[in-house]
């Protein structure tokens, strides 16, 4: 299930214009699933990765299927950095449609909070927590 929701996400956010003004666009988008790529990145970049999924959602005590996904976006400059964030917030909340394989009946999405990275200046981390809701 997470190869499908990693597409349909990466789908999704590769459509936000407001979002693609910051990170690229098409395969140059900065848009990482799991974790960043070694070596000397560009910023602005985003992260994205499933926290918990149908069995784990269970186990932790709801009774939904849906899918809980953590945005991390990577900035050196504060309020770009919260632009960015606050354009996936934008493009994420309440979204609904088919952006790729499967149709997303429903996003809750939530933040962003942000977060600065103590060993490195200058560096903001925003976070952006959305569940994810496939038709049933």
């Amino acid at each position: 299930m997470a190869s499908s929701i990693e597409k349909d996400l990466r789908t999704l956010v590769r459509s936000l214009s407001g979002v693609t003004a910051y990170i690229g666009t098409g395969a140059n988008a900065r848009l990482y699933w799991n974790t960043a790529p070694d070596g000397a990145l560009t910023y602005p970049y985003i992260v994205y990765f499933t926290v918990a999924a149908a069995g784990m959602l269970r186990f932790l005590g709801t009774r939904t299927s849906d899918t809980l996904v953590q945005f991390s976006t990577w900035h050196t400059h504060p309020q770009d950095g919260l632009d960015c964030a606050n354009a996936l917030f934008d493009g994420l909340s309440a979204y609904y449609g088919t952006p790729g394989d499967k149709y997303i009946h429903y996003i809750t999405a939530n933040g962003p909070r942000v977060l600065r990275d103590p060993d490195y200046d200058n560096l903001y981390q925003y976070v952006v927590d959305v569940e994810v809701r496939y038709e049933r």
